[in-house]
């Protein structure tokens, strides 16, 4: 009877054997999630330990002393329950982004546990032995089953949860495995010979171990360190406690730049090399937190002798003779980030004040901190003026310089004064990069045709002698799908034409999805919009480009005008600068597109350009940006005159 009862407990026992073999083999998260399953394991192999010594006790209870058979079958009966209670917190806490529960909450969920407790020590257990089955039974039994049951409901209402973070694989595998036991007991209590509760146990670990424990989500094993699922597990541990905690990341700053060159091969070699060097240091606990970014939590700060180690170490990482550009960033978790989103903010904001920065070794200190909190008040104040009317146009005045007046301008977005408050100034060149990052620059783009066009139409711009205004695409808006059409019906809502409008095209916009720029330009062409090229002269000149898109205007940047008049600079410079703003000038104008000089400050600089060619004149000599009311007290003053 021994030999036929003890089956299912051997094949459960080795099952979990398997399971623990293969935990061991892999580092783990420190997560507490993980130590939850942790527990839940060790308890698991305990129960199957009692549940083995239970079945010899029960078919040999003549030989066993009575108060031995008891404690056994107690104890194995209390796991039950206990193992239950951890399996619903393991769920939990998964379920919860690794969010404690409140010390309330935890003396509710133990009701069930003080219940059983109570039970199995003053209860008494009552043994059933026949010639095919050997077990316990009786009312002590059932309630324990029952308060076991009640966990298994709580944990099964969990992934029913729209709220919780699980996706639908992890609740269709936590369900399977509560399945799984849930229909093991109620087989066990039906026939309670059989003996089945061991197995369903484990059968449930087993599911819960290959959907969550099994490390394969979380480990990168290309260059053999944990991935970014695994990254971000932690930083929301990390910030579930609320303790001092420092994350160490280490960046290659031109990684994109030497896989292009040099292959993907060539970048995977790079990041491993870098794992290499910091499992040195800190040990296996490396996670890839971003392409080109490796990541270590570290529970103090780390030694400035310690950080010029690892550097000096990461410098002397060569591929291909590329010299291979390192940032070594610190952030101090627990003093500056409040919520989990705040880390990934910190450390795109960090990464972004670095570019172009020498490699070396930066923490987050005090000064750019400010300056992240002044970023993230900008982004609430974009936000917050889409929704109240925050923006006002600006307009700078055109001068054309053949027919010796003002017939076009270009419109500028500002924030209205009460927009920004204690903030000041918040220029363009700021606000619009972070309204790109955020993904706001497409509604803020709509915003500005449609402040344009009811300026437009309120002030009848036409009547003074207003051709045209130059308005501003974002990188984003070039390569948006239909935006000809979206365009033309923003701006058909005030019976404008889009023969008023100029779209400005930043150069650097044709370095990328070239191929989309090109059909969208076509398309605003054809649809009656003119374009023109802003920036020329800033990087990315691209001739061919230029020729392909049929460009109305082009506009020099005061970056190739200024050189040109700087008193400061020496002959022989100031004669380069000259002769290639003259070449810029007479290269242009040779392809039969008009010229729009930016920048333009003193009546040098007016003369040089008018005697050159140069067919529209903006800057601060004629006029500051205005807003829309002052643009046209300005025009019909210029009028009159």
């Amino acid at each position: 009877m021994f030999e036929l009862n003890i089956r299912f407990q051997i094949a459960a026992f080795l099952m979990w054997l398997l399971i623990v073999v293969d935990y061991r083999r892999n580092s783990h998260l420190q997560l507490l999630s993980t130590k939850c399953f942790r527990t839940l394991l060790i308890l698991t192999g305990l129960n199957l330990v009692f549940d083995g010594i239970t079945v010899y006790t029960v078919n040999h209870i003549n030989e066993v002393p009575v108060w031995f058979n008891d404690l056994v079958h107690k104890l194995f009966l209390g796991s039950i329950v206990i193992i239950m209670f951890f399996n619903f917190l393991y769920v939990y806490i998964l379920a919860n982004n690794q969010r404690r529960i409140k010390t309330h909450k935890m003396l509710l969920l133990l009701i069930p546990i003080f219940i059983s407790a109570i039970i199995i020590l003053f209860g008494k257990l009552d043994y059933r032995i026949t010639e095919n089955a050997a077990y316990s039974y009786g009312t002590l039994v059932y309630v324990v089953y029952v308060c076991g049951i009640l966990y298994l409901i709580s944990a099964f209402s969990l992934t029913v949860n729209k709220k919780i973070e699980l996706n639908t694989y992890q609740r269709h595998s936590i369900r399977t495995g509560l399945a799984i036991w849930f229909i093991i007991l109620m087989v066990q209590m039906i026939f309670p010979r059989l003996l089945l509760s061991g197995l369903g146990l484990i059968l449930m670990v087993l599911s819960v171990y290959f959907s969550f424990e099994n490390q394969k989500e979380n480990y990168d094993a290309m260059i053999r360190c944990f991935n970014k699922t695994a990254f971000h597990r932690m930083i929301c541990e990390y910030n579930e406690k609320g303790k001092d905690m420092y994350l160490l990341s280490v960046s290659c700053d031109n990684f994109e730049h030497i896989n292009n060159i040099s292959g993907y091969d060539c970048g995977l070699d790079i990041l491993k090399s870098i794992v290499k060097v910091l499992k040195k240091y800190f040990g296996n606990y490396i996670y890839h937190s971003e392409n080109n970014t490796l990541s270590v939590f570290r529970s103090s700060e780390t030694d400035d002798d310690y950080l010029n180690k690892i550097f000096e170490e990461l410098s002397q990482i060569k591929f291909d003779k590329f010299e291979i550009r390192f940032h070594i960033k610190e952030i101090n978790l627990g003093k500056y980030i409040v919520e989990v989103d705040d880390t990934y903010e910190t450390l795109d904001f960090m990464s972004n004040e670095l570019k172009g920065r020498e490699s070396g070794i930066y923490s987050l200190n005090e000064d750019m901190w400010k300056r992240k909190q002044r970023h993230d008040s900008i982004v609430h104040i974009v936000s917050e003026s889409l929704k109240n009317d925050g923006f006002e146009m600006f307009y700078q005045p055109i001068y054309n310089t053949a027919e010796k007046c003002f017939s076009s301008a270009e419109a500028l977005l500002r924030f209205k004064k009460s927009s920004t408050k204690d903030l000041g100034f918040v220029s363009p060149e700021e606000f619009i990069p972070i309204a790109e990052e955020k993904g706001m620059i497409v509604e803020l783009g709509d915003r500005v045709f449609e402040m344009v066009a009811r300026d437009i139409k309120n002030h009848n711009m036409l009547d003074f002698g207003i051709g045209y205004i130059e308005v501003n695409l974002s990188r984003i808006q070039t390569v948006a799908v239909g935006i000809a059409e979206h365009l033309k019906n923003l701006i058909s809502e005030y019976g404008i034409s889009p023969e008023f409008l100029n779209l400005e095209i930043t150069e650097t916009a044709s370095v990328s999805s070239e191929e989309i720029l090109t059909e969208n330009m076509k398309s605003l062409k054809e649809s009656g919009f003119s374009l023109s090229m802003d920036d020329f002269g800033t990087g990315y000149s691209n001739l061919s480009q230029i020729n392909k898109s049929d460009y109305e205007l082009i506009k020099l940047d005061k970056s190739i005008i200024w050189p040109a008049f700087d008193e400061k600079a020496d002959e022989a410079s100031k004669n380069s600068a000259e002769k290639i703003l003259e070449c810029s000038i007479n290269m242009i104008k040779s392809m039969g597109i008009k010229i729009v000089a930016e920048g333009v400050e003193t009546k040098e600089m007016v003369d040089y350009l008018t005697e050159h060619g140069v067919d529209y004149l903006q800057g601060y000599y004629f006029s500051r940006p205005i807003n829309s009311d002052e643009f046209m007290e300005f025009i019909k003053g210029k009028a009159v005159s």
